[in-house]
C-alpha cells in the first residue's frame, strides 16, 4: 500500500521579493503553491496512493480570496473517482482562516478532530487514522496526550501539527516530546508544521514532511512530500518526493583559476547552463557564490557597475528558468570570507 503525507501547503501565500522577473515566470511565481498542489494530486494518482495524510495549514491564516478555496476544493476533487482517501487536520493557520471555515469539501476527505481526538479505521486498507485539529490559532496544550493507544492488527497512523522538542525556533503550538511521539507507538507518525523534511527519530516512523513548496531562501532545496510504502501493518520505505513548482537554492561556482572577466562570466555561464538543463521543469531562483580567492579578487578590482553588468548577463538564463536573486564572493578560510559583489539588479515584485 502507498500512503502520501505532506503539510504545510500555505496555498496562497506569495514567495518572498524576487529579482524583477519577465512574463515567462512571473505567473509561475505567482501560482507555485497550487502548482505544487497539483503536483502533490498527480503523485496520488501515479502511485495509486490509498491514504493522503495532510497535517495541517492548508492555507495561510490571513488570505480572505476564497479563489484559494476553490482551487484546493478543485484539486482534491481529482481524487474522488480514485482509490485515495484523504485526512487532514486544522494546523494553526486553518484554525483562524475564514477559507476554511467556509469549505465544503469532497465526501472522501475527512477533517479528524474539530473538538477531539479523532480515529478512524479504513478497513479495505486495514489501517486506523488517529488525528486532532487544532481549535483555535493560539493552541498550546499538549494534544498528544488526547492520542489513544494503538488500536491491534491494524496498521496506525497519527496526523499531529506540532513543534516536536521546538522543531520551529520559539514556537510552542501544540508543544510535546519526540521521545512521547515515538513511546505513542504508532506504525507512522505524519507530523506538520515545521518546514523542514526530517524524520525525527531512527527508532520510529515520526516524520515531519516538510512544506510543499518554498518560499525564501530560509526555505532552500526540495520541498515537496513523503511517500510511504507499507505491508500490512509494517512501514517498508519512506521517501521525499520533491513537488515544488519554483526551488530555492545556492549555486557555487569555482573561480579559483580564473583572473580575467571574462574568464569569471564564462564560468558562471557554464553553472547556470548545466543548472538549468538539470532542474527541468522547475524554476530555480539562486543565490550565486563564487567561490576562489583569484577570482573574487578579480572580480573586485572592477567596478562595481561594470561588474555587475557583466554578471547579469553571465547569470542570464535564456530558457528563462533561473534567476539569480544575488552573487556572493567567497574566500576560503575559518570562518570563510564573505561579500557581495552585484549591485541590485533592479527593481523587485512580489508574487
Amino acid at each position: 500500500m502507498r500512503i502520501v503525507h505532506c503539510s504545510d501547503l500555505h496555498l496562497g501565500r506569495r514567495l518572498s521579493p524576487l529579482p524583477l522577473v519577465d512574463r515567462r515566470c512571473l505567473e509561475t511565481f505567482r501560482r507555485a503553491s497550487f502548482l505544487a498542489l497539483r503536483n502533490l494530486v498527480d503523485l496520488c494518482l501515479a502511485e495509486q496512493a490509498s491514504l493522503l495524510l495532510i497535517a495541517g495549514d492548508l492555507v495561510d491564516a490571513w488570505d480572505q480570496n476564497h479563489q484559494v478555496g476553490l482551487r484546493l476544493v478543485g484539486e482534491l476533487l481529482r481524487l474522488e473517482h480514485s482509490r485515495t482517501q484523504v485526512f487532514w487536520v486544522r494546523g494553526n493557520h486553518d484554525a483562524e482562516s475564514r477559507i476554511i471555515s467556509t469549505l465544503l469539501l469532497p465526501s472522501h476527505v475527512h477533517e479528524l478532530g474539530l473538538d477531539r481526538i479523532e480515529s478512524v479505521v479504513v478497513e479495505d486498507a486495514g489501517v486506523v487514522v488517529h488525528g486532532r485539529s487544532y481549535p483555535r490559532r493560539s493552541t498550546f496544550d499538549n494534544l498528544l496526550a488526547q492520542y489513544p493507544n494503538p488500536m491491534p492488527n491494524l496498521l496506525n497512523v497519527g496526523i499531529l501539527h506540532t513543534s516536536a522538542d521546538g522543531a520551529v525556533l520559539g514556537d510552542g503550538y501544540a508543544p510535546c516530546g519526540r521521545r512521547e511521539l515515538v513511546r505513542r507507538g504508532y506504525q507512522y507518525f505524519a507530523l506538520g508544521h515545521s518546514h523542514t523534511p526530517e524524520q525525527i527519530s531512527e527508532r520510529a516512523a515520526v516524520v515531519y514532511s516538510g512544506c510543499l513548496q518554498g518560499r525564501s531562501f530560509l526555505e532552500s532545496g526540495p520541498r515537496g512530500a513523503m511517500l510511504i510504502t507499507t505491508e500490512g501493518a509494517a512501514v517498508v520505505s519512506i521517501e521525499h518526493r520533491p513537488l515544488d513548482a519554483v526551488r530555492f537554492g545556492v549555486l557555487r561556482v569555482a573561480v579559483d583559476r580564473t583572473e580575467t572577466l571574462d574568464a569569471v562570466a564564462e564560468a558562471v555561464r557554464r553553472a547556470v547552463s548545466a543548472a538549468s538543463h538539470a532542474q527541468r521543469p522547475r524554476r530555480l531562483v539562486m543565490r550565486l557564490i563564487l567561490v576562489g580567492l583569484r577570482g573574487v579578487s578579480c572580480m573586485l578590482s572592477i567596478g562595481p557597475k561594470r561588474r555587475t553588468a557583466a554578471l547579469l548577463d553571465a547569470s542570464w538564463d535564456p530558457d528563462g528558468r533561473i534567476w539569480v536573486d544575488s552573487v556572493w564572493g567567497e574566500v576560503r578560510g575559518d570562518p570563510p570570507l564573505t561579500v557581495r559583489l552585484d549591485e541590485m539588479w533592479g527593481p523587485r515584485v512580489s508574487v
